[in-house]
């Protein structure tokens, strides 16, 4: 829950498989998800997004890194406690 809301409602297998880390210029990330858990920036411009979205297959994840973006898995601890703060 985030300010009262239920903000995940999935199986926990699909939010296992499906949750990631998407690290980058902020330019490169300004479009949003439309499951985006959470999203900063720090000083150096580089934003962080946690989304839960089926990324696709090995070349659609090699064109994120071409562009520059890092994309990792992200546990459910993890996703707990981004989605707890």
């Amino acid at each position: 829950m985030r300010n009262g809301k239920i903000v995940l409602q999935q199986p926990l297998d699909t939010l296992a498989e499906q949750t990631h880390r998407l690290v980058g210029p902020a330019v490169m990330l300004e479009n949003r998800f439309a499951a985006e858990f959470a999203r900063a920036t720090d000083a150096n411009g580089r934003t962080t997004v946690l989304v839960s979205h089926k990324l696709g297959s090995p070349a659609e994840l090699q064109a994120w890194r071409d562009k520059g973006i890092l994309v990792e898995p992200v546990s459910l601890e993890d996703l707990f406690i981004e989605v707890t703060q």
